[in-house]
C-alpha cells in the first residue's frame, strides 16, 4: 500500500493529479464514506466491454438520497448535476468508479476544484462515462442517522468485504 498526501485545501480532482505517478494504468476510485454491496468483478467486466469509465449508480428509492445522475437508454451518463436540482435525475453517484489513468488528464489543475466539476462533468461532456447500476441499498457515514444504520449493519456481521484484483 502506498500513500500520497495532499494539503487539506486540495479537493479530490487535484489529489488525483498529485497521485498520478502512483496509480496503475486502470484503477478503482472509492469515496471513503459510502459502502455498497456489489460484485466488483461484474463492474470490472462492464468496464472492459464498454471502454468507458464505470460509475456505480444507485436508483434512488424514496427520499434516501437526492439524485444527481441522468442516464440514457444505454446507461451512458448524460448529466452530472452538481446542484442535485434537476428533476430528470433519478440515479445517485455512489463514488465507486473504475477508471483508466489517462482520464486524469481531463481534470482541472485547480486545487480547489472538486471531483464533480473537475473531472466528472468533463467526462460526461466527452461521452466517456457510463453507469454500472445497482438497486441495492447503500450505507454511509455522511450523517448521524446513516452512521447508526451502518453501525447496525457492521454489528450484525452481515457486511461485505471488497476484494480487489488488478484491473487491466
Amino acid at each position: 500500500v502506498q500513500f500520497d498526501y495532499a494539503d487539506e485545501s486540495h479537493n479530490t480532482a487535484a489529489r488525483l493529479k498529485k497521485a498520478h505517478s502512483k496509480l496503475n494504468s486502470h484503477f478503482l476510485l472509492l469515496y471513503g464514506d459510502n459502502y455498497a454491496p456489489i460484485d466488483i468483478s461484474v463492474m470490472k467486466s462492464q468496464y472492459k466491454s464498454t471502454n468507458q469509465v464505470q460509475m456505480l449508480c444507485y436508483q434512488n428509492q424514496g427520499d434516501y438520497s437526492r439524485p444527481n445522475i441522468v442516464l440514457d437508454q444505454d446507461n451512458n451518463i448524460k448529466l452530472y448535476d452538481l446542484t442535485r436540482s434537476n428533476s430528470k435525475a433519478d440515479w445517485v453517484d455512489l463514488g465507486y468508479m473504475i477508471c483508466p489513468k489517462k482520464i486524469i488528464d481531463l481534470s482541472s489543475t485547480s486545487t480547489a476544484t472538486g471531483l464533480g466539476e473537475g473531472l466528472l462533468v468533463p467526462l460526461v461532456d466527452s461521452n466517456k462515462i457510463s453507469a454500472y447500476k445497482t438497486f441495492n441499498r447503500y450505507y454511509s457515514v455522511t450523517n448521524m442517522e446513516r452512521l447508526k444504520q451502518t453501525k447496525l449493519l457492521l454489528q450484525s456481521k452481515r457486511f461485505f468485504v471488497i476484494l480487489m484484483s488488478t484491473i487491466r
